[in-house]
């Protein structure tokens, strides 16, 4: 699943995950790859938006790069914000199964209400991106409406 941007960038988008070292075509060398576990986010977690959201905006402060996010299910109660020039990816989407869970890839797990934020609704997309910004390679499981859809991304510019 990509999402990109109206105002993202051109071409044919990323290429994807290469093997255990993570995604290939970010754009210039390992210098432009954070990997969300370094900023603390880990499969066990309740609530991963705020390491995903540190690792976000290194990559953001550091011009642009690719925000790296390995196998597995991570929890989220509040709403990321994909800033410009920055790439959101996980490691594929090709495995859910309803309703017994999950066979492999990268979900992002939504937990709406779970976090006591009274902007943490339905309403709210769990991911925003900014003009320039893409999310590629991500499930979504929303735990309160069951729907998986893109309504969990919204765009700003």
């Amino acid at each position: 699943m990509l999402f990109r941007s109206a105002a993202g960038p051109t071409g044919s988008g990323p290429t994807g995950p290469t093997g255990a070292t993570g995604p290939a075509g970010s754009g210039g060398g390992p210098s432009d790859l954070f990997d969300v576990t370094t900023y603390g986010a880990s499969t066990s977690n309740t609530n991963n938006a705020t390491a995903f959201q540190n690792a976000l905006n290194a990559a953001a402060a550091a011009g642009g790069g690719t925000v790296w996010v390995p196998s597995g299910t991570w929890a989220f109660t509040s709403q990321i914000v994909v800033p410009s020039g920055v790439i959101l990816r996980g490691a594929g989407t090709n495995f859910f199964t309803w309703p017994t869970g999950v066979g492999g890839g990268t979900i992002l797990q939504i937990n709406w209400g779970s976090g006591g934020s009274s902007s943490n609704t339905p309403s709210s997309a769990a991911i925003q991106l900014r003009a320039g910004s893409w999310v590629d390679n991500l499930a979504f499981e929303d735990r309160k409406s069951t729907r998986l859809n893109s309504s969990h991304v919204s765009e700003s510019r």
